[in-house]
Protein backbone atom coordinates (compact mmCIF):
# COMPACT_ATOMS: atom_id res chain seq x y z
CA UNK A 1 0.00 0.00 0.00
CA UNK A 2 1.09 3.58 -0.59
CA UNK A 3 4.31 4.96 -2.01
CA UNK A 4 6.68 2.72 -0.08
CA UNK A 5 4.66 -0.37 -0.96
CA UNK A 6 4.84 0.59 -4.62
CA UNK A 7 8.64 0.99 -4.49
CA UNK A 8 9.05 -2.20 -2.45
CA UNK A 9 7.03 -4.31 -4.91
CA UNK A 10 8.99 -2.85 -7.84
CA UNK A 11 12.29 -3.81 -6.20
CA UNK A 12 11.12 -7.26 -5.12
CA UNK A 13 9.53 -8.36 -8.38
CA UNK A 14 10.45 -6.03 -11.27
CA UNK A 15 14.12 -5.09 -10.77
CA UNK A 16 13.02 -1.67 -9.50
CA UNK A 17 11.06 -0.80 -12.67
CA UNK A 18 8.21 1.30 -11.30
CA UNK A 19 6.31 1.71 -14.56
CA UNK A 20 6.33 -2.02 -15.35
CA UNK A 21 5.14 -2.66 -11.79
CA UNK A 22 2.30 -0.18 -12.20
CA UNK A 23 1.19 -1.59 -15.55
CA UNK A 24 1.27 -5.22 -14.43
CA UNK A 25 -0.49 -4.64 -11.11
CA UNK A 26 -3.11 -2.45 -12.82
CA UNK A 27 -4.05 -5.35 -15.09
CA UNK A 28 -4.78 -7.78 -12.26
CA UNK A 29 -6.67 -5.47 -9.86
CA UNK A 30 -10.15 -4.03 -10.16
CA UNK A 31 -10.72 -0.26 -9.89
CA UNK A 32 -11.50 -0.30 -6.17
CA UNK A 33 -8.34 -2.28 -5.40
CA UNK A 34 -6.20 0.03 -7.57
CA UNK A 35 -7.63 3.10 -5.84
CA UNK A 36 -6.90 1.64 -2.41
CA UNK A 37 -3.21 1.25 -3.32
CA UNK A 38 -2.84 5.02 -3.75
CA UNK A 39 -0.39 4.68 -6.64
CA UNK A 40 0.20 6.82 -9.70
CA UNK A 41 2.32 5.65 -12.61
CA UNK A 42 5.99 6.56 -12.28
CA UNK A 43 8.50 6.26 -15.13
CA UNK A 44 11.80 5.27 -13.56
CA UNK A 45 13.34 3.10 -10.90
CA UNK A 46 12.37 2.66 -7.27
CA UNK A 47 15.58 4.44 -6.29
CA UNK A 48 14.71 7.44 -8.50
CA UNK A 49 11.20 7.40 -7.06
CA UNK A 50 12.50 7.65 -3.51
CA UNK A 51 15.06 10.35 -4.37
CA UNK A 52 12.67 12.56 -6.33
CA UNK A 53 11.04 13.99 -3.21
CA UNK A 54 14.40 15.26 -2.01
CA UNK A 55 14.89 17.06 -5.30
CA UNK A 56 11.65 19.04 -5.21
CA UNK A 57 11.06 19.43 -1.46
CA UNK A 58 13.22 21.22 1.07
CA UNK A 59 14.26 19.72 4.40
CA UNK A 60 10.96 20.85 5.99
CA UNK A 61 8.88 19.14 3.30
CA UNK A 62 7.96 22.37 1.47
CA UNK A 63 8.20 22.86 -2.27
CA UNK A 64 11.54 24.46 -3.13
CA UNK A 65 10.67 28.03 -4.27
CA UNK A 66 12.66 27.79 -7.49
CA UNK A 67 10.31 25.07 -8.75
CA UNK A 68 7.00 26.84 -8.16
CA UNK A 69 5.08 27.94 -11.26
CA UNK A 70 5.60 27.16 -14.92
CA UNK A 71 9.13 28.59 -15.03
CA UNK A 72 9.99 26.36 -12.07
CA UNK A 73 8.42 23.42 -13.90
CA UNK A 74 10.64 24.08 -16.94
CA UNK A 75 13.68 24.43 -14.69
CA UNK A 76 12.98 21.14 -12.90
CA UNK A 77 12.46 19.39 -16.25
CA UNK A 78 15.81 20.70 -17.53
CA UNK A 79 17.67 19.77 -14.36
CA UNK A 80 16.26 16.30 -13.82
CA UNK A 81 14.54 15.00 -16.97
CA UNK A 82 16.60 16.34 -19.89
CA UNK A 83 13.86 18.91 -20.48
CA UNK A 84 11.02 16.37 -20.86
CA UNK A 85 8.14 18.29 -19.30
CA UNK A 86 5.49 15.62 -19.66
CA UNK A 87 7.59 12.97 -17.92
CA UNK A 88 8.47 15.52 -15.23
CA UNK A 89 4.80 16.27 -14.63
CA UNK A 90 3.79 12.62 -14.45
CA UNK A 91 6.58 11.62 -12.10
CA UNK A 92 6.15 14.56 -9.75
CA UNK A 93 2.40 13.87 -9.70
CA UNK A 94 3.17 10.29 -8.67
CA UNK A 95 5.12 11.32 -5.58
CA UNK A 96 3.30 14.41 -4.27
CA UNK A 97 -0.03 14.66 -2.52
CA UNK A 98 -2.81 16.85 -3.89
CA UNK A 99 -1.97 19.82 -1.65
CA UNK A 100 1.68 19.85 -2.73
CA UNK A 101 0.72 19.53 -6.41
CA UNK A 102 -1.57 22.55 -6.02
CA UNK A 103 1.28 24.51 -4.42
CA UNK A 104 3.51 23.76 -7.42
CA UNK A 105 1.03 25.50 -9.75
CA UNK A 106 2.06 23.45 -12.78
CA UNK A 107 -0.09 22.70 -15.84
CA UNK A 108 0.87 19.65 -17.88
CA UNK A 109 2.78 20.47 -21.06
CA UNK A 110 3.56 18.13 -23.94
CA UNK A 111 7.08 18.84 -25.05
CA UNK A 112 10.43 19.95 -23.76
CA UNK A 113 11.45 22.87 -21.57
CA UNK A 114 13.06 24.45 -24.63
CA UNK A 115 9.84 24.10 -26.64
CA UNK A 116 7.95 25.67 -23.72
CA UNK A 117 10.30 28.65 -23.72
CA UNK A 118 10.08 29.12 -27.50
CA UNK A 119 6.29 28.81 -27.57
CA UNK A 120 5.95 31.26 -24.70
CA UNK A 121 8.14 33.77 -26.55
CA UNK A 122 6.13 33.32 -29.76
CA UNK A 123 2.62 33.61 -28.38
CA UNK A 124 3.10 36.20 -25.62
CA UNK A 125 4.23 39.79 -25.89
CA UNK A 126 6.63 41.39 -23.42
CA UNK A 127 3.76 42.12 -21.00
CA UNK A 128 2.55 38.51 -20.98
CA UNK A 129 -0.45 39.06 -23.25
CA UNK A 130 -1.24 36.73 -26.12
CA UNK A 131 -0.29 37.98 -29.57
CA UNK A 132 -3.45 39.26 -31.34
CA UNK A 133 -3.00 36.93 -34.32
CA UNK A 134 -3.50 33.94 -32.01
CA UNK A 135 -6.69 35.16 -30.31
CA UNK A 136 -9.95 33.39 -31.12
CA UNK A 137 -10.64 30.15 -32.89
CA UNK A 138 -8.86 31.19 -36.10
CA UNK A 139 -5.82 32.14 -34.04
CA UNK A 140 -6.02 28.77 -32.31
CA UNK A 141 -5.98 27.01 -35.70
CA UNK A 142 -3.13 29.24 -36.93
CA UNK A 143 -1.03 28.42 -33.87
CA UNK A 144 -1.70 24.70 -34.34
CA UNK A 145 -0.61 24.91 -37.98
CA UNK A 146 2.52 26.95 -37.25
CA UNK A 147 3.79 25.05 -34.23
CA UNK A 148 2.16 21.63 -33.87
CA UNK A 149 1.64 20.25 -37.37
CA UNK A 150 -2.04 21.04 -37.08
CA UNK A 151 -2.55 19.09 -33.83
CA UNK A 152 -5.16 21.25 -32.12
CA UNK A 153 -5.41 19.18 -28.95
CA UNK A 154 -1.67 19.45 -28.24
CA UNK A 155 -1.84 23.16 -29.05
CA UNK A 156 -4.65 23.69 -26.58
CA UNK A 157 -2.92 21.72 -23.80
CA UNK A 158 0.34 23.63 -24.22
CA UNK A 159 -1.22 27.08 -24.64
CA UNK A 160 -3.40 26.42 -21.60
CA UNK A 161 -0.27 25.59 -19.60
CA UNK A 162 1.49 28.75 -20.73
CA UNK A 163 -1.54 30.94 -20.05
CA UNK A 164 -2.10 29.54 -16.59
CA UNK A 165 -5.02 27.21 -17.05
CA UNK A 166 -8.22 26.51 -18.90
CA UNK A 167 -10.20 29.50 -17.57
CA UNK A 168 -7.76 32.06 -18.95
CA UNK A 169 -7.58 30.12 -22.22
CA UNK A 170 -11.37 30.38 -22.60
CA UNK A 171 -11.30 34.09 -21.74
CA UNK A 172 -9.01 34.60 -24.71
CA UNK A 173 -11.52 32.95 -27.02
CA UNK A 174 -9.66 29.73 -27.66
CA UNK A 175 -12.77 27.71 -26.89
CA UNK A 176 -12.77 24.08 -25.88
CA UNK A 177 -10.01 21.65 -26.62
CA UNK A 178 -10.59 20.46 -30.20
CA UNK A 179 -9.56 16.86 -30.73
CA UNK A 180 -8.37 16.61 -34.27
CA UNK A 181 -6.34 18.32 -36.95
CA UNK A 182 -6.76 21.82 -38.34
CA UNK A 183 -8.24 20.53 -41.62
CA UNK A 184 -10.93 18.71 -39.60
CA UNK A 185 -11.58 21.91 -37.67
CA UNK A 186 -12.13 23.92 -40.85
CA UNK A 187 -14.22 21.11 -42.32
CA UNK A 188 -16.87 21.45 -39.60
Amino acid sequence: MGREGYAFLAEEHYDGDMFKTYKNISVILDEKQKTSLGWQAFQGTAEEYRELGEKILDIDGNIKPEYIGMEGYALFAKEHYAGNMQKTYKNISAILNKKKKTELDWQTLQGTAEEYKKLREKILDTEGNIQPKYIGMKGYALLAEEHYDGNMQKTYINVSAILGGVNRTRELGLGWKFQGAVDQFYGL
